[in-house]
Parts: C-alpha cells; structure tokens; sequence
C-alpha cells in the first residue's frame, strides 16, 4: 500500500508540471499522508445508495479532502460541500417530495387570481413561443424552477460568488459543455446553478447557461469524474458509481427507446475510461441496484440501505484508507437563512421585460422575511406567475440580498390550444377547436394581451388587454373586445320547438384589486349589440331581434383551488351582478344574477367536490335578449354545451374522484375516475306563463392531467333517456 501511494505521489508531482496551480485543490501538505478524493457518479435517484456508502465512510472515519460530482452525484457532493452531514443528507432525500420538485410548475394556490383564472381555459398552457426567429418550442419537458427553489432553500448560506475549494471540503461540479461536448469542472460561482447545470438531461431539462456558456448533464461526457479527481491532485480516490450498463436494444425500437440507448451506450462508455483510471491505492464500490430505478426518489430508503451494505464490504479497505490518509480538512459553514438578512440591501437581477421596481415590489422580500421563510417561497412562485416568467430566485452574495428573475425559455409571445366535443344518444353534437395567442408580460409593468379563437359549433373571437398598475401591480384594468355565435336549440319538456342562432360582439372594461393571491374584487361595464334569429322552428316565424345593451356591474371571486381539474383542497366562489339597459326600441333592461361556491374535500384515497350554483337573468320585457346556457360536463353533463337555455337557475353537484396510479414517481402522468352526480332547477319563462322543472344527470369519466394539460374522456345520462359521450382537452373562454 505504503509503495504504491509513492508511485502515486511521484505520478502526481509529474502531473502536477502539466496543470495549473489552482486545478491542484485537492494537493495538500504531502508529509501528512495522501489526500482523499470522493467521486460520485450520476444515477438520478439511484444515487441514495451513495448516501449510506457515505454514512459508513463518516462512521470509520475516511477524511475527504475534495469531492467531485457529476448530475445527481453532483447534487449528492454539493450538499456534502455545504456542510451537511450524510445523515442529513438522508433525510432531506427521504422527506422531499421530489415529484412536486421536479413538477416545475408552481402551485396553482401561488398564483394570482388572476393568473389561475387565465390559465384554466386550455389544453396547453403555453407550448409554442413565437419570435423573430420563428416557432419556438420549450428547452425541455420539465422547468427547473422548483430544483432550483428547493436547493436554494438548502444552500443559501453558500453566497453567488463561491470559490469552492472555500467550501467544507474543495468542491467540483461536472458538465458537459454543450458547444464542444467537453466535461468541465465548474470551481466556483453560484452552488445551486452549478449543480443544475449538472443534472440537466438533455431533452428532459432545458441547458442551463452560467456566463456565456451552455451546460447540460456532465453523465454525458463524465459519469464518472475521476480524471477530474486526479487534475485536482487527488492521491487515493473513492469512487461510488451507481451507472447502469446498457441493456441490449430491442428489435425494432422506438425513437424513444433509441433516443434513450444512445444516451445509455455513450454514459456508459465514458465511465468506462475514467473506471480504467482507478489505480491500485483507489477504491470503486458499485452498491446493488436492485428494486432501484433512476426516477424511484420514494425508494431511496431502500438505496440508503445498500449503500451502507456495499461500504461494509470494503470495510477493510476504507480502515487502511483512514489510517493512511492525511488528517481530515473539513470546515464549518455557519448556515445563514434568509431571515437573518432582513435588513440586508437588496439588488435585482432582471433577465426580464419587467421594471426592477415592479419586480422588488411584487416580490416583496423585506416583509416575506419579516413574516415566514414560506411567504418567502409563495411569493417568489406568485412573481413567476405574475409575468409568465422562467424562475425567480432570492439569494446572497458578498453584497448582499440578490433577487434573480429570469425570462421564459419560449420567450413572451405564446400560443396555446384546446378541443372540446360531445355527441348525445339521440345524434346531438358538439364541437369546437380552441386557440390562443398571448404577450406575455405585456409591458415594463406586466400585463397580458390575448387573443383567443373557437370555431365549431359555438364561434367566438375575443381581445383581452389585462393591464396591472400601482407599483406592485395589485390593481389592473382589463378592456376586452368580443364576439360569439351560437347554436341555442328550445326545448318544452320532450318537444324541441325550435333552434335559433344568437350572435352577439361587445365591449367590455373591468377594473379591479387583486386580494392577495387568492381573490379579486372589481367593477366593469359592458356595450353589447345582438342579434337572435330562427334556423328551424314549430313556432310562428318569428322576426330576427337586433339590441343593443350598456350597462354596469361588478363582483367578487375568490379561488384557493390547488388544481384547476382535480383539486384536492381549498374552495371557489363567485359573486356577479350587473344590470344593462336597452338602448333604442328592441330589447329590454337586463338584471343578470351570479352566485357559485366549489369545496374540495378528502376522504382516505377518495376526493370530493360539493358545488353549488345559482343564476338568474331578468329581461323585463320577456325579450330573451340575455340567457345562460347550461350543458356539458360539469354542468349538466348528460346534455350537449348550451343546450339548456334558462333565465333562473339553481344547480348542485357533487363528485367523487380517485387518483388510478402511484402518486410520488416522478414523470407520470397522473390518471383519474370519477363520479359526477348533477341536479338543476330550471326556469324559462319569456314564452308566457313559463316552463320550469327538475333536471338530472349523472357521469362516469376518466381523466389524465398530461404534462400539457386535463384531458378528460366519459359519458353521461340523464332524465327521461338524455345522455351522451364527451372529451374535454380545455374548455370555453
């Protein structure tokens, strides 16, 4: 042992003419003993079995002079470097909830209202950016803003501008340059992008950018860094490799599956290079893998455990590493949180169309400090919300407070989309094709102009400006131009006496305040021409009614739903009123009544939704210039959308919902069943004397909440024989 670690000694001091000084952060006093070097592999959740290996190399005693990461490996290292123990390192892989991490997208109860309410309407969210090179599509299918939050939330104490060789032990983070292909070893700067960088899988992550430069997952050009080890002037390495070796392809694979070989075979075969590096005096342990998988974070207990199995193996040579090994270096971080920066002066970092002021009002950090670490975290989500925003993120350096926004990868021009169709058992059809276009922030100020098209059976266009003022934005005013055309078809019990075409285009102008972020009051106007006329009708031929109403209203809604589709806690509710007036002959003044209010409940594995609705539409010359229409799912589902018109409505639902796959697994997609159960009481009474009565309906669908969106199959009946089929892939603006 003795003669080969002075081979190794004198291979290194050779070496050491070919690289610079500062590459040597791993070279300490050599009279004391050989310097140790950690190197750990990516593996995504694979990499819990080095926690418990490392437990084990704690426990007898191995002093770590550097350490050297590579993706999850990286992450492993970094929190190592920060000054965590393995033990807490355990505990922070056991009790995160990774899927929520690695979701990317910030809790919907985060946003404004007034964000969740504009996002709720389509398949997509925002897939497509356009800009002035064209179509553009996300970096990858995952955001890594909450990575990002949560490793910020573990490592703040270490500032932006780190050297790592400061850090408990000497620090390096490998990632593959994305111009060059090469694996570099980021040395310093800021932890948290650094790890990233080194974890960004191609296609599953955007590159990140750090300078000048573009990253992505070091597994692609170093899986195993040991050459990065022996550069930093490492005498003996310990190298943990949780790599899976490639299996052989199958006959006719997908481009998924080929894609994904291509990816295994070259990981694969740069860490066999650096595995030919080990030398004798080095130590490789490959802990079993065994009911492991890279995406299983809920099983990293179970990894913990082999990792201590595997490091238990080699316990004799990890005793003859301690006792041969230079004293241990290891130094203490005090862990600064963010509360004890309170008074701190802050900059902003702005990578936005945004105002710096708008930006530090809106987030309003002294006073989330002041208040919880978790306000903190809520309103960094809200900014990102708040303009459409990439990631936003609160950090320290040398002066001070740093709050970092950045732009979304697809730019602020987006486009997204939407189908919705339904067929009753009687030959009845609906369908329409949804689309929208949207500037995203609108101005310096924020805002969001959008312009959104349906064409089917119900035909609409819609200009909405949603302009936010006051310095932190709380107050908007939101002018919209609009048009609609629909089919609305008039039943008398079993008789349909008749389908008319009502077509009506408008102005209208909202002013309000947001309520935190979860409400909104406001007051608006409304200018509306219409037109009614018949298609096919057993009435007398009736002559096409043409109005025009302007009048004024306003309401409060309130929205603390955690999903927009599935909701598994808070409520919505709704309170409308507005009263328009007719201008000229036709028509008639309008009294129009809104009242809703949604609850989310949980009952072991089951989730219920209790609603209850009630409208009223008051048109005091009997003239149906003003209706609400009912149908469609979640509204009377076993009728076609709009096809139960009424001026006076009470509507109560209630729906049972359970989530079919495994919840925790990361890259799923979550798999719904649900009963819906739906009464209503509807009036109609412009014809005279009135028709009113009960109408009932009950649903069974089934539902995936894709990366893109809700997309919800399933059928529906009714009374008297009413039913029929539906998807939802969005809904109606």
């Amino acid at each position: 042992m003795k003669l080969s670690f002075l081979y190794s000694a004198l291979m290194g001091a050779l070496a050491s003419a070919c690289v610079t000084t500062s590459a040597l952060s791993c070279d300490f006093e050599d009279n004391d003993g050989p310097d140790v070097a950690l190197v750990l592999s990516g593996g995504g959740a694979l990499v819990s079995t080095q926690i418990g290996a490392l437990q084990v190399i704690e426990e007898l005693g191995v002093p770590i002079h550097c350490v050297v990461g590579t993706s999850m490996g990286a992450v492993v290292g970094g929190l190592y470097a920060a000054g965590y123990s393995a033990a807490e390192i355990e505990d922070i892989f056991v009790y995160t909830d990774w899927a929520e991490v690695f979701s990317g997208r910030p809790p919907r109860e985060d946003q404004s209202y007034l964000q969740s309410e504009r996002s709720s309407d389509y398949l997509t969210g925002a897939l497509i950016g356009l800009g002035d090179e064209g179509v553009r599509l996300p970096g990858g299918m995952r955001s890594m803003h909450g990575l990002r939050r949560h490793f910020r939330e573990l490592t703040f104490h270490v500032p932006l501008d780190a050297d790592f060789d400061g850090l408990a032990v000497p620090y390096r983070a490998v990632v593959t340059d994305f111009a060059t292909g090469d694996a570099v070893a980021l040395s310093s700067g800021d932890l948290v992008q650094s790890m990233l960088a080194s974890m960004a899988v191609p296609g599953a992550f955007q590159p990140r950018q750090i300078d000048d430069a573009l990253y992505v997952d070091g597994g692609m050009a170093a899986q195993l860094p040991v050459r990065v080890a022996q550069e930093m002037g490492a005498d003996i390495i310990i190298a943990i490799d949780t790599t899976v070796e490639p299996p052989a392809p199958s006959a006719s694979p997908s481009m998924a599956d080929t894609m994904q070989q291509l990816i295994r075979v070259s990981v694969w075969r740069n860490r066999q290079e650096d595995v030919a590096r080990l030398g004798p005096d080095d130590l490789l342990l490959t802990p079993s893998l065994d009911g492991l998988s890279t995406t299983a974070f809920e099983r990293a207990p179970h990894g913990v455990a082999a990792g201590v199995q595997e490091a238990r193996r080699h316990e004799a040579q990890l005793r003859a590493i301690s006792a041969l090994a230079a004293p241990p270096i290891r130094r203490d971080l005090p862990r600064t949180r963010p509360s004890q920066m309170v008074q701190a002066e802050m900059r902003v970092v702005n990578a936005t169309a945004l105002d710096d002021q708008v930006l530090s009002a809106r987030a309003n950090v002294s006073r989330a400090l002041e208040e919880d670490e978790d306000v903190l975290t809520r309103r960094l989500n809200a900014l990102t919300a708040f303009g459409a925003l990439g990631e936003a993120d609160l950090a320290q350096d040398s002066q001070g407070l740093v709050l970092m926004v950045d732009e979304r990868d697809i730019g602020r021009s987006q486009l997204e989309g939407g189908v919705r169709l339904s067929n009753t058992f009687e030959g009845d059809s609906t369908f329409s094709v949804l689309a929208r276009y949207s500037r995203r922030p609108f101005s310096r100020h924020g805002g969001d102009f959008s312009l959104s098209l349906e064409l089917g059976t119900t035909n609409g266009l819609e200009a909405v400006l949603q302009q936010p003022f006051g310095a932190a934005g709380r107050y908007f005013y939101e002018p919209s131009l609009y048009y609609e055309g629909e089919e609305v078809p008039l039943n008398i019990g079993e008789v349909r006496l008749g389908e008319f075409w009502d077509q009506k285009a408008g102005a209208r102008l909202r002013v309000g305040r947001e309520l935190g972020d979860w409400g909104v009051l406001y007051a608006g106007g409304e200018v509306r021409r219409g037109r009614t006329e018949t298609k096919v009708s057993l009435l007398p031929e009736i002559d096409p009614l043409i109005y025009t109403l302007a009048g004024f209203g306003g309401g409060l809604r309130v929205d603390t739903l955690d999903h927009f589709s599935w909701p598994t806690r808070g409520l919505a509710l709704n309170a409308e009123a507005f009263q328009l007036y007719s201008v000229g002959n036709e028509g008639s003044d309008t009294l129009q009544l809104q009242l809703s209010g949604l609850r989310a409940f949980e009952l072991g594995q089951t989730h219920l939704l209790a609603g209850l609705r009630a409208g009223s539409v008051e048109n005091r010359n009997d003239d149906p210039v003003d209706l609400i229409s009912l149908g469609g799912f979640r509204s009377i589902s076993a009728y076609p959308q709009n096809a139960i018109p009424t001026n006076g409505y009470v509507y109560g639902s209630l729906e049972a919902y359970e989530r079919l796959d495994q919840a925790g697994p990361l890259f799923n997609v979550p798999v719904y069943w649900g009963v819906l159960l739906e009464a209503a009481y509807v009036e109609l009474d412009f014809l005279g004397e009135g028709e009113a009565g009960a109408t009932y309906s009950g649903a069974v669908y089934l539902g995936v909440d894709t990366v893109l969106g809700p997309a919800i199959f399933g059928g529906a009946l009714g009374e008297e024989g009413a039913g029929g089929i539906f998807i939802h892939l969005g809904s109606s603006f």
